[in-house]
């Protein structure tokens, strides 16, 4: 096994070398969206400005023959002060895009060399680790000092154990909320998948203007303020949705529009991203509930085995999906002895002691 951790070319030539090789591990990875290609890559020259390649490889020699290695692991850093992030890039306002289930893309059945590529690249020191999956926490355990910033629980729906209605297997309560709105809707609701790029940025737009709407008049700038970040999923729409790893989804009635979703599909599990929402015409109105149990059902029916929330606390999540799920980790991982790290654990021991 050898780690290499090399400074990655700023052309475009470099990095779509660089795709054409992750894409290669991808097919072999149990990955998931914010890891993958499509997503990783989209607007790459812009985002990763300066950025580090941490790769795992072997040597496939079994015949006795000197063959060229292949990737155990690989991960995209970009360096930051003091240190580096991983699939982030330092910057907030492309930071604002909020990765989740993060990690290295790792070769199914090669999670033990997670841990020895977080030693790698914290050579270089500090690492920001941001959204990663419990597997990637546990791995950075023991090697620094590992802050935690935050903790969003991502509620999920184990919609492969439907044996029926999805509205059957939530409350009495929120059934009835979905079923009253329904009613109030009408004849004809419908649901609607974007099945051209063409449809699906239409219905994208549509999206950003409910969702920005909604956000701004509770005096907020709502996720598509940046024309640079409306630009990106415009890019990954094109990029994704014919690789059926993207969908845009339309619910409405023949009057009335409800709602858009904004999902992102990899190995059988929907996140839903992104919505935009009519606004409720009355208090029995939950434009919400409503796409988000429609788009349940046609997922379900699809096949599909997990339809997650991703990361935040929201009553229409903890309605919809009020056990299952799986909370992910903002944190910081220093070497030990480091100044920064240091300074990092004596802050923490001082909070835990006010605490008691």
């Amino acid at each position: 096994m050898r780690i290499t951790v090399t400074p990655l070319g700023k052309t475009p030539a470099d990095l779509a070398a660089l795709q054409v090789r992750w894409a290669a591990l991808e097919v072999e990875a149990d990955t998931r969206f914010f890891r993958g290609s499509s997503y990783l890559f989209c607007n790459a020259v812009a985002r990763f400005d300066n950025a580090m390649l941490v790769a795992v490889q072997e040597n496939a020699d079994g015949l006795g023959k000197d063959l060229a290695p292949y990737d155990l692991a690989l991960g995209l850093f970009n360096r930051i002060p003091g240190g580096a992030t991983l699939h982030e890039t330092g910057r907030p306002a492309w930071d604002s895009l909020f990765v989740e289930h993060n990690g290295f893309l790792v070769r199914r059945g090669c999670g033990r060399v997670v841990r020895p590529a977080l030693k790698a690249i914290l050579a270089h020191g500090r690492v920001r680790l941001s959204g990663i999956c419990p597997q990637t926490l546990d791995a950075a355990r023991g090697l620094g000092f590992v802050q935690i910033s935050a903790a969003r629980f991502a509620p999920a729906i184990d919609i492969a154990q439907l044996h029926g209605p999805f509205v059957d297997t939530i409350s009495a309560n929120t059934r009835a909320q979905i079923r009253r709105s329904m009613r109030g809707i009408g004849n004809g609701l419908a649901i609607h998948r974007a099945h051209s790029v063409d449809q699906a940025q239409s219905d994208f737009a549509k999206l950003v203007d409910l969702h920005q709407a909604s956000w701004q008049a509770r005096g907020k700038p709502g996720a598509f303020a940046d024309p640079a970040i409306v630009a990106f999923h415009a890019e990954l729409i094109a990029r994704a949705v014919p690789r059926h790893e993207v969908e845009v989804l339309r619910i409405a009635s023949p009057t009335r529009e409800i709602g858009y979703l904004y999902n992102f599909i990899s190995n059988q599990r929907v996140m839903a991203y992104q919505s935009g929402f009519a606004t409720a015409i009355d208090q029995h109105d939950k434009p919400g509930l409503t796409c988000h149990s429609m788009a349940i059902e046609l997922h379900a029916a699809e096949g599909r085995h997990i339809y997650d929330f991703l990361a935040g606390d929201s009553q229409y999540k903890r309605s919809l999906a009020p056990s299952g799920g799986e909370t992910m980790v903002w944190a910081t991982l220093y070497p030990w002895h480091s100044p920064a790290g240091a300074v990092a654990a004596l802050k923490h021991l001082v909070k835990k002691a006010l605490k008691r």
